[in-house]
């Protein structure tokens, strides 16, 4: 300021921002038991061509010891009725050597996942139908699982798939399909799959050995 004026005064200093809050933690569900009967669910699926349409019904639940966010269990059963009436049960309980779960689905109608296979494979499904059974031990390390997969009556058709597999395999689906059928045009296979901090491992060589078993030039191919 010139001499003989006094000085402006200072502007007073902003008062210091409060830090937010720390997030608390958040919600906390703990269920000792767990009890659903008869449930359903409609499933509506507008991303494929034609629209997916299924339902789920008959769904019971019973489960014990459930805990969020922690998502772990002490035991579970769910049974349900899957698209087509196809029974479906899982189950699993969680013990000192980790988690084992057992699942099934009998049965299951194969045709009615047609917009799926189309716009995935180049194929669709003409009849049959699937059967499958999958058990998973699991620790803090490691996992393994054994799934069995059933084809009853398995018919499928389409060229461009059917080419694709043939530039891989040497011969279209359709034909080694049909060498993969026993006597009772069931195509029966089991996939056993490891898995660690490492990766996911599956033993391809069972898979092939066992549809070679069917068919030669399956396992000529893989």
């Amino acid at each position: 300021a010139p001499a003989g004026e006094p000085a402006p005064p200072a502007e007073a200093a902003a008062p210091p921002t409060a830090a937010p809050p720390a997030a608390g933690p958040g919600p906390t569900v703990v269920l000792g038991r767990l009890d659903v009967e008869g449930g359903q669910v409609v499933v509506v699926d507008r991303t494929v061509k034609p629209f997916y349409r299924g339902k789920v019904s008959a769904i019971t639940l019973r489960a014990r010891g459930l805990r969020y966010p922690e998502n772990v269990f002490e035991e579970f059963a769910f049974a349900a009725q899957m698209p087509g009436n196809a029974p479906v049960r899982l189950t699993g309980k969680r013990g000192a050597a980790g988690v084992e779960i057992e699942g099934t689905a009998e049965g299951l109608p194969l045709a009615q996942f047609n917009p799926y296979v189309t716009q995935a494979a180049g194929y669709s499904i003409g009849g049959g139908t699937g059967t499958l059974g999958a058990t998973v031990r699991l620790d803090a390390e490691h996992y393994e699982s054994t799934s069995t997969l059933r084809f009853d009556q398995l018919h499928v058709a389409g060229a461009e798939g059917d080419s694709l597999f043939a530039q891989r395999f040497g011969i279209p689906l359709t034909m080694a399909l049909g060498l993969m059928k026993d006597l009772h045009g069931v195509i029966a296979l089991t996939v056993p799959v490891t898995g660690d901090r490492s990766g996911t491992h599956v033993d391809l060589g069972a898979i092939v050995g066992e549809a070679g078993a069917y068919n030669p030039q399956i396992s000529k191919g893989a």
